[in-house]
């Protein structure tokens, strides 16, 4: 099979599947960058000229992938391409999609792998023609807000097309095909691949700092952040030296008011770029990952990428990633007090932490199964998108 890959974020997940399918079969990717923000969470395109738009040169593509080059080890069939940061005022995005499509079709691939949820694929979509396509959605609405009408479009194109979808959690599913059997038992569930890239940015020398606790991401009402200033608050009434530390944009400006001056708590209250991001991971203690509601979150494979615990709460999405008693805890979502109590566990209980990062670690060490699996379930996918039997050789 010839595959090309077209990504619009997501580039953890989207290079741990590009590295382990080109192990196995002729696969490209093309990541999809915004030109108002050429330095996405991995890569960092801010070389590319300013009103560049289209395919990246070569040349420059190397130099953005030069520091992750002891991961991506096959980085000649891995390009960049840009696309405007204008509204849909502007036709330029359509003409870029549309070009991107008939580049797509010029190389002849079997079957394009499409991932996000920008509207704007589905101009590529629509250019592909006959290509077989499958599509990953990593969100399928709107957390605790409105869906933007060009989404709502694409998902209504998606939900009553033929395209073969995958999804990364059922809850995700559910949402998606509520109401339309048939569409649902279609599509496909296939877990995140392990954050593996981050571990480029790996420092051996950084200490773990007794009792941080770190969240880590855009402070937003469905985070649930207020339970956890609620349940740490609790904690702090017993383990005097706790400390908590919240990193990631802030959107809610009175929780952040009230507790900005503490000095037991920590906020970073800005987009931490990945180096950052790893570092805040390896020196904490556990990631606690208090949602009132999910589809799916790599929060839990960045955590165990770097051998540490997660406390989350019992959503759809997270609590499937995260075995209770094994390798973190899952409690009940808007409920400070079960919060804190699992959060003063395991600062106390040492021998519970150890053996949370003894499982932790032996996953690791045995990922070959479980990524084989996920590789599996997709190229499964891929073939019933071609129409090819999984009999049939490629």
């Amino acid at each position: 099979m010839k595959i090309c890959i077209v990504t619009n974020y997501h580039e953890e997940a989207t290079s741990y599947l590009y590295k382990h399918l080109s192990e196995q079969h002729d696969v490209s990717i093309i990541y999809l960058v915004n030109s108002g923000n050429k330095k996405t969470h991995i890569f960092d395109l801010s070389i590319v000229p300013e009103g560049h738009y289209g395919l990246v040169e070569p040349a420059l593509s190397r130099a953005v992938l030069e520091p992750y080059t002891s991961y991506l080890t096959n980085t000649s069939k891995i390009r960049f391409y840009v696309f405007s940061n204008k509204g849909y005022s502007s036709g330029i995005n359509y003409k870029l999609f549309s070009r991107l499509s008939k580049i797509l079709k010029q190389e002849r691939y079997n079957l394009v792998h499409i991932i996000g949820q920008n509207p704007f694929l589905m101009v590529l979509h629509y250019g592909l023609g006959n290509t077989p396509i499958v599509q990953t959605l990593h969100e399928s609405y709107a957390h605790l807000g409105k869906t933007h009408w060009s989404t709502r479009l694409f998902m209504r194109y998606l939900k009553s097309g033929n395209v073969k979808m995958i999804f990364h959690s059922e809850n995700t599913r559910n949402r998606f095909y509520r109401g339309n059997e048939k569409r649902y038992h279609e599509s496909a569930v296939i877990p995140l691949g392990f954050h593996e890239i981050l571990g480029v940015f790996r420092k051996n020398s950084l200490p773990t700092l007794n009792k941080t606790i770190l969240f880590l991401g855009y402070v937003k009402p469905y985070k649930g952040v207020e339970y956890l200033v609620d349940a740490f608050n609790q904690v702090r009434e017993r383990i005097a030296d706790a400390h908590l530390l919240i990193a990631g944009k802030w959107s809610m400006p009175e929780l952040y008011e009230s507790i900005k001056e503490r000095k037991d708590i920590t906020i970073i209250n800005k987009v931490v770029d990945v180096e950052d991001m790893v570092e805040l991971v390896q020196q904490c203690y556990f990631i606690v990952c208090p949602y009132v509601t999910a589809s799916q979150s790599g929060a839990p494979l960045t955590a165990f990428e770097f051998d540490k615990p997660i406390i989350t709460t019992d959503v759809e999405g997270l609590s499937d990633m995260v075995e209770h008693g094994v390798n973190g805890f899952v409690v009940k979502k808007q409920n400070a007090a079960s919060l804190a109590d699992a959060i003063e566990e395991l600062l106390i209980n040492e021998s519970l932490y150890s053996e949370f990062i003894s499982n932790i670690n032996k996953f690791r060490l045995t990922s070959g199964k479980y990524t084989q699996s996920v590789i599996n379930k997709t190229v499964s996918v891929y073939r019933n998108a071609m129409g090819i039997s999984s009999l049939e050789h490629d």
